[in-house]
């Protein structure tokens, strides 16, 4: 697997403190894949934050503490950003909102390789060694295109309702099945995106949106229309677009006589990607979004960022 040189002196620093470090996550999920190579670099090691910062004191790298409490620490070099995050495991509040209310730094890869969300984000590359490190099947996963929960799949979604959201986004982005008990463990936990934030939920809902543009070499021309069909189907755009639920569930007709699902899947169709958030929401009681109160005119997905769903 390519790794930037300045990732290999990184990891000779991690080895002359007797630490070994690893890239983890899509990363590594797009190398195997044969997608070349993702965005961002996700790193993982036994080592703590504060440790970090003492290791690469002296160094070119540059080191900032993002989140002390889960362990999130930022290294830049020569333009390069990578994230680091020290191997541990997380105890969440049973709403499922995202967040872990509890964190524990341990030494074990495998022990952290449990706290993931889908086997295919479990793979772990020693940058030293040149070598994969799978402790739960993930590459045979990936190979089959299956998209199957780390651990207790109930277990996971009760614990971070988002985690439904992302894999409705790996599912359609990446043309990978759901595994049976995933996919139901998914719906039964759906209605923990209640509690979820709005600014995530906007997030995850954007990229399904554009999940047939994430990967052009995969040809999956239709990946957001699947992905707002599974979300129907699994309950949950009850929570995120009530009114457009509603409206699906009784069948409701456009004044043209079609069905609002088959006008959905047309809007959806004709749309082009900067648009197609402006024409899920005009199905949903308004013409624009909710900003303090008040709806706006003229959604498009570049406003989004600053906008509250209805």
């Amino acid at each position: 697997m390519y790794i930037p040189k300045q990732l290999e002196e990184l990891s000779d620093i991690f080895k002359k403190k007797k630490r070994t470090l690893y890239v983890v996550g899509g990363y590594v999920r797009s190398h195997l894949m044969g997608l070349g190579m993702a965005d961002d670099i996700d790193l993982a090691s036994n080592a703590k934050p504060n440790e970090i910062l003492r290791m690469l004191a002296e160094t070119n790298f540059n080191a900032k503490i993002m989140n002390e409490r889960t362990g999130v620490v930022e290294i830049v070099v020569d333009g390069l950003r990578f994230e680091h995050a020290t191997f541990r495991t997380e105890e969440y509040a049973v709403s499922g909102e995202h967040m872990p209310k509890d964190v524990e730094f341990v030494k074990s890869l495998e022990q952290d390789a449990l706290r993931r969300d889908f086997t295919c984000n479990s793979i772990y590359y020693d940058i030293d060694s040149s070598q994969f490190v799978d402790p739960l099947g993930g590459i045979t996963d990936i190979n089959n295109k299956i998209l199957r929960a780390c651990i207790n799949a109930n277990y996971l979604f009760k614990n971070d309702a988002e985690r439904i959201l992302r894999m409705v986004r790996f599912s359609c982005a990446l043309g990978f099945d759901i595994d049976e008990k995933t996919l139901k463990a998914a719906e039964q936990n759906v209605f923990r995106l209640k509690f979820l934030s709005k600014a995530r939920a906007r997030k995850e809902i954007n990229a399904i949106l554009l999940s047939d543009l994430k990967y052009p070499m995969l040809n999956l021309q239709f990946a957001h229309l699947q992905g707002v069909k599974l979300l129907q189907e699994l309950g949950a755009l009850s929570y995120l677009f009530p009114q457009l639920s509603a409206a699906l569930e009784a069948n409701n007709k456009m004044p043209n006589g079609i069905s609002v699902l088959e006008y959905l899947n047309l809007l959806l169709h004709f749309s082009t990607p900067n648009t197609r958030l402006a024409a899920l929401l005009s199905l949903c009681g308004t013409d624009g979004y909710v900003k303090g109160g008040k709806v706006q005119k003229g959604f498009s997905i570049e406003s989004a960022e600053e906008a509250e769903y209805q």
